[in-house]
């Protein structure tokens, strides 16, 4: 019944169901979906289809398509881990490539 009130949420489920595997395959991640609105509500979500990873139990909500799985994929995996280095002079320009930055390069959130 959820599918003939959104459509665009059964082609997203198939981008997923197509890597729920690979993601469940980690060992860390477990893949749940639901179509519980109250869910959505709680985490202030008014459009659909949507998609939550909670890390460490802070929920990020993805904001691209559901057009490749791969790239969802991707940005599950760009969240797996939060990297922190201390940057100096010597090393900030190689370590944030921050002259040219290659498409899909991460953001950077610097305290000084």
């Amino acid at each position: 019944e959820a599918k003939s009130h959104c459509p665009s949420c059964s082609e997203a489920l198939s981008e997923v169901e197509e890597i729920d595997d690979d993601i469940e395959a980690t060992g860390y991640v477990q893949v749940v979906k639901t179509d519980d609105r109250s869910v959505a509500r709680d985490l202030g979500i008014v459009t659909f289809p949507s998609l939550v990873y909670y890390r460490r139990k802070n929920p990020i909500l993805y904001d691209g398509e559901f057009k490749d799985s791969e790239e969802v994929l991707r940005w599950i995996r760009s969240h797996e881990e939060v990297v922190t280095w201390d940057l100096t002079d010597d090393n900030f320009e190689s370590r944030t490539d921050s002259h040219s930055p290659d498409e899909g390069t991460l953001d950077w959130f610097v305290m000084l």
